[in-house]
């Protein structure tokens, strides 16, 4: 089972700020001093003339810490559980080898995943942004930390000749094709998987089956508060499409229209593949049968 670590901010404002995900403000000096009382540390001595002072607390979900911040909150009046734009960023943290057991993952970028840049969408068609070198010289890694993953030729050629069920590619599309430094291409599958279980949600946590699609300019996964959000299917139905390496979700997410995007799912034998490859551009969220 993964650890869990709640973490978040609270930050000075002198006026009444919007709070929102993982960071809340507060306006209240009485109550932003005495959080020093409970053991946690700014990031600079607050002063009059402090432009940006904050407390960042990151701690196991079952430390009591967290229970003593929301307390001191409730006796100056405000519920911190009620507050539907607030709640710690609740990430889940895995053991290398806790990866081992799931069947399916889904694809995230990792560190030096940016090879390139979003330039448009013309009409569901990824445009990037050409550039005279690639940002990653692997050339295997995402945009702009999307979930949209790139290879070079040459890294295409290699995987593709792994008998990957269900790996396909499309020829990226540049906004200067002249200035390309190379082609690249996106990795796609010929297999789409049934409906996820886990609901999309926008940047307010409302349904967005619930919201007419003019008014939606987010879609992200929303697993309780936990991130990386992991994704749910029936397994039954993912048995039905028989045996695969590469899927993508019917569902699209992204943190804007144009960027909306399929998630990409792959088998434990893809994770292995990338493992021996010694990728450092692609990491894994679990994906669960139920």
């Amino acid at each position: 089972m993964p650890t869990v670590k709640v973490s978040y901010t609270i930050e000075w404002a002198t006026s009444p700020k919007a709070s929102y995900t993982g960071r809340y403000y507060v306006s209240n000096l009485d109550l932003f001093l005495a959080l020093a009382d409970l053991g946690v540390t700014s990031n600079v001595p607050f002063t009059d003339s402090a432009k940006s002072v904050f407390y960042r607390i990151e701690a196991d979900e079952t430390d009591p810490i967290h229970d003593k911040v929301s307390a001191l909150f409730r006796a100056h009046g405000i519920d911190l559980d009620t507050l539907t734009k607030f709640h710690g960023y609740r990430s889940r943290h895995y053991e290398k080898t806790e990866y081992d057991q799931f069947e399916f993952l889904s694809l995230r970028p990792e560190k030096l995943a940016w090879i390139a840049e979003f330039a448009e969408n013309r009409g569901g068609v990824h445009v990037l942004k050409a550039n005279d070198r690639l940002k990653n010289k692997l050339a295997f890694g995402s945009v702009e930390q999307s979930r949209v993953f790139y290879a070079s030729d040459e890294g295409r050629e290699h995987l593709s000749g792994l008998n990957l069920t269900g790996i396909d590619w499309e020829p990226v599309v540049f906004d200067h094709p002249e200035k390309a430094a190379k082609g690249l291409f996106r990795l796609c599958s010929s297999v789409t998987m049934p409906k996820c279980l886990t609901p999309i949600v926008d940047s307010g946590y409302t349904d967005v089956t619930t919201l007419p699609e003019a008014e939606v300019q987010d879609r992200q996964w929303y697993n309780g508060g936990y991130l990386p959000a992991e994704m749910s299917f029936r397994r039954n139905e993912v048995e039905a499409l028989g045996q695969f390496d590469v899927a993508i979700t019917q569902e699209l997410v992204g943190g804007f229209p144009r960027w909306y995007h399929p998630e990409v799912i792959v088998s434990q034998r893809f994770r292995q593949v990338l493992l021996k490859m010694k990728n450092k551009t692609a990491g894994f969220n679990p994906v669960h049968l139920v």
